[in-house]
C-alpha cells in the first residue's frame, strides 16, 4: 500500500540525479525572457532583474514591477516551476525586491524566498545584495532550510554598451542529497546594436562545473512584438521566444529551450510595470 501510494515520489527520487545534472540548481526560476535568450541572466534589465541580477533594476525608469511566471521542464508536470516577484523603488532610498519560486509537486518540492536591495552608487554604476532562504521538503522525510547570499554589479561603458557581474553563494550549500544551492560567478554584456536590436552575451562558472557560454538577441519586429533567440554551451541548447506588449504597462512573454537529449523546456511570464 505504501509503495503504491508513494510510487511517483520514488520514481522522482530515482531520476532526480540525472535531471539535476542537466539543470544544475533546479530550484532557480529562469523566466521566459532568460530562456529565450539562451538562459542569459546577469544582463537582463526591467522586471527580470527581480529574478537575477537585481542591480540592473536601478537603471529602470519604472518605480514598480510585478512578475508572474511558470515553467514546465521537459513535458513533466512534476517538474513545474512557478514564480512571483515584485520591485519598488523610492528616490533617495534605493530599490527593494521580494520574490518566491517553487519547484516540484506535493510530496517532493523545493522553494526559494528572496529579499533584494539595489542602489546606484554613481551615475553609471549600481550594486545589489540579495538574501535567499532555500527550502527542501520530502513527505515522510522532513524539511531542510538553508540561507544563501548574492551580490550584483552593473554599469554602463557607453550609451549603447552595458556590463554586469553576479556573485552568488561562492561556497556550495547542500540542502539534501542531489540538491544544492550552488555557487556561481557570471559576467555579461548587453549591446544596443540599433533602436530595434539588442545583443546579449554571458559567461558563467559554477562551482565544480565547466564554464558555460551564452548568447542571445532581441529584435523588435513591430512596436508591440519582440522576437528572441539564443544558445548555450552547457547543457548545449537552442532557444527562442517572443514578447507581446499588451499595453504600455503589461507584457506577455513566452520562451522555450530545446535540448536533443532532454527535450523542450517551455516558459511563460506576465509582467506589469508602472512609472
Amino acid at each position: 500500500m505504501w509503495l503504491r501510494k508513494n510510487y511517483l515520489l520514488l520514481v522522482f527520487i530515482v531520476i532526480l540525479p540525472f535531471i539535476n545534472l542537466a539543470q544544475r540548481n533546479i530550484q532557480n526560476f529562469s523566466g521566459a525572457r532568460s530562456i529565450a535568450l539562451g538562459n542569459i541572466k546577469s544582463s537582463l534589465d526591467g522586471a527580470d532583474a527581480i529574478i537575477h541580477n537585481f542591480s540592473q533594476i536601478s537603471f529602470s525608469t519604472d518605480k514598480i514591477h510585478y512578475l508572474l511566471g511558470s515553467e514546465q521542464r521537459y513535458n513533466l508536470k512534476e517538474l513545474s516551476n512557478i514564480f512571483a516577484g515584485m520591485h519598488y523603488s523610492r528616490p533617495g532610498y534605493g530599490s527593494f525586491g521580494l520574490s518566491f519560486s517553487k519547484y516540484g509537486f506535493k510530496d517532493f518540492n523545493e522553494a526559494k524566498y528572496g529579499l533584494s536591495y539595489a542602489r546606484k552608487v554613481s551615475l553609471n554604476l549600481s550594486i545589489s545584495l540579495n538574501i535567499d532562504l532555500n527550502t527542501f521538503s520530502i513527505t515522510d522525510y522532513g524539511r531542510r532550510n538553508r540561507m544563501a547570499f548574492g551580490l550584483g554589479l552593473s554599469g554602463l561603458i557607453t550609451d549603447h554598451l552595458a556590463y554586469s557581474f553576479q556573485f552568488y553563494n561562492l561556497e556550495k550549500i547542500t540542502i539534501a542529497l542531489n540538491s544544492e544551492a550552488r555557487g556561481f560567478i557570471r559576467f555579461g554584456f548587453r549591446y544596443q546594436l540599433s533602436d530595434i536590436t539588442t545583443i546579449h552575451a554571458e559567461v558563467e562558472k559554477l562551482i565544480d562545473e565547466s564554464i558555460t557560454i551564452r548568447f542571445g538577441f532581441e529584435y523588435e519586429v513591430f512596436d508591440n512584438i519582440i522576437i528572441r533567440g539564443g544558445f548555450n554551451t552547457n547543457p548545449g541548447a537552442i532557444t527562442f521566444g517572443f514578447a507581446y506588449k499588451v499595453s504600455s504597462i503589461i507584457i506577455i512573454e513566452g520562451g522555450s529551450q530545446y535540448n536533443m537529449q532532454l527535450g523542450v523546456l517551455p516558459s511563460v511570464s506576465l509582467k506589469y510595470s508602472k512609472a
